[in-house]
């Protein structure tokens, strides 16, 4: 079994996606248990395909077998946190040749205003909440002291939903699409976020 992502148009630069597979590279090194992309016969990683809308890029991956954790068992949660550490920790000091785009708050809260704001210009309503609650955002980070939070390679989804318990307990982690560097902490929220939205965020 094998694994065929076809990366979407203009969702990300090639520079990006060189990025993330290097990086997968790295972790596998290391001793990280990740999904890895696979060399196709002329050593390249990376096949470009013309499509009606434009060029597209497709890479293979190794397979994760396994389930996705049940966010109800405490001996998985341990495994999988200390799987993310190990992920953080292999990546300490990791310097890559390609550009990446940031998980900083142009990217997480900025860019997705602007993205939005033409989408809901006829939900009069709805922009106001989501100005709100940007506002809301925006002063809470303000006063937040974010020198003091630790950088670093982040998966940038770490949800649950991509990785896989092997029968042995090992979690192999896929799906790094959305990696860059940025606070580690924001790795550990969308885990909890993803609690809430099972409603497990206690357990």
């Amino acid at each position: 079994n094998y694994i065929v992502r076809v990366y979407r148009t203009k969702w990300r630069s090639l520079e990006d996606i060189l990025y993330e597979l290097e990086v997968l590279m790295h972790l596998h090194k290391q001793g990280a248990h990740v999904s890895v992309p696979l060399l196709r016969n002329d050593n390249e990683l990376i096949n470009p395909v013309d499509t009606i809308e434009g060029a597209r890029y497709v890479v293979l991956f190794t397979f994760a077998s396994g389930k996705e954790p049940s966010y109800e068992d405490e001996k998985q949660a341990f495994r999988y946190g200390r799987a993310v550490a190990t992920v953080h920790y292999a990546t300490d000091g990791f310097i890559s040749r390609y550009s990446r785009f940031s998980l900083d708050l142009n990217h997480l809260i900025h860019a997705p205003m602007k993205a939005l704001q033409p989408l809901l210009s006829g939900r009069v309503q709805d922009w106001e909440y989501i100005e709100k609650l940007y506002e809301r955002l925006c002063s809470r980070f303000g006063a937040l002291n974010l020198l003091n939070l630790e950088q670093g390679f982040c998966h940038g989804d770490f949800n649950g939903g991509n990785a896989s318990f092997s029968e042995g307990g090992t979690v192999t982690f896929y799906d790094f699409d959305c990696c860059g560097l940025g606070w580690r902490a924001y790795d550990i929220a969308v885990f909890r976020w993803c609690a809430m939205l099972h409603d497990q965020e206690k357990e």
